[in-house]
């Protein structure tokens, strides 16, 4: 290449190097959500604290606005509070290091024991819900109750506005549209126990129900009878007649749907207890009690 081509070429090169490179796509995750004194949550973390939130209370709505907002305000404080610790040099401290770790084992034994139990396989359940309604026929006496469903808005999800807002809204479509109850249900519902049942509580008696819900609910008179929105302690309620007392035990199939959950939680219970005893007999543990009394006769 000749001297003179390379002189011509040569300011276009230093022009194409100069330029600056692309810049590279913010991941939504990273995107910074609150900040305060030099400490940052991110979308991602905010969505870890949600998912953690859910999995711990076992509740499947998304959160509101509102409730989203505080998250982020409670997870910046604990950061701004951590930091000051360890420039305090609180992390050096004997017991709180203990006490990290202690949580930690507490954390992970708690989900050791989560996945014992979860084995219940249909055809099983069915056999222990039967058993249990045939030792209980008592309980399934129609009379005097009502079988209903309903809808919760919950203001911890939300401001008490947002809530009773939302149950108006609701119960307007409702008084449009009854067949979108289901559907409304799954989307909105608050109330985890009745949400995967489409909002039904079963046949349930007076004395079994909060005011005024009880009061709002016995004073429906016909099937498929919508409330106007009720307020609880728990939030605001939309309350639909499901069936009214046939004056006899009700069959199986009408209330097998309460018993579902209480089989599966004792079972789950017996599971788990199952294994402890298995874990403590097979770990062929012993108990040092000459140590353990020299240790008692410091201990202030």
């Amino acid at each position: 290449m000749s001297d003179r081509l390379i002189l011509l070429l040569f300011p276009l090169l230093c022009f194409f190097f100069l330029l600056p490179a692309p810049a590279r796509a913010l991941d939504p995750a990273d995107v910074v959500v609150a900040a305060s004194q030099g400490e940052t949550v991110t979308a991602g973390e905010l969505a870890r604290e949600v998912a953690y939130i859910q999995r711990e209370k076992s509740l499947k709505t998304r959160p509101s606005l509102t409730t989203l907002e505080k998250l982020a305000g409670q997870i910046l404080t604990r950061k701004l509070l951590a930091r000051q610790a360890l420039q305090a040099g609180l992390d050096r401290d004997p017991l709180l290091r203990y006490g990290i770790e202690r949580e930690r084992m507490s954390v992970l034994a708690k989900a050791e024991l989560s996945r014992i139990g979860q084995d219940l396989d249909p055809a099983r359940r069915e056999i222990l819900a039967k058993e249990y309604y045939q030792l209980n026929r008592e309980k399934y006496s129609a009379d005097g109750k009502r079988l209903l469903s309903h809808i919760l808005i919950s203001p911890s999800e939300r401001s008490d506005a947002e809530a009773k807002a939302l149950a108006e809204r609701l119960a307007a479509e409702l008084r449009k549209h009854p067949d979108r109850f289901a559907s409304l249900v799954k989307r909105y519902s608050d109330d985890p126990g009745s949400r995967g049942k489409k909002g039904s509580l079963g046949w349930v008696s007076k004395k079994r129900l909060v005011e005024p819900f009880a009061k709002a609910a016995f004073a429906l008179t016909r099937v498929g009878e919508l409330s106007p929105v009720i307020k609880t302690r728990f939030g605001y309620h939309i309350i639909r007649l499901d069936g009214l007392p046939k004056g006899k035990t009700l069959s199986f199939d009408e209330v097998k749907a309460g018993i579902y959950p209480k089989v599966e939680e004792e079972y789950r219970r017996l599971k788990r207890m199952q294994y402890l005893d298995n874990l403590r007999a097979s770990s062929q543990r012993t108990i040092e009690r000459g140590a353990i009394r020299d240790l008692q006769s410091r201990l202030d």
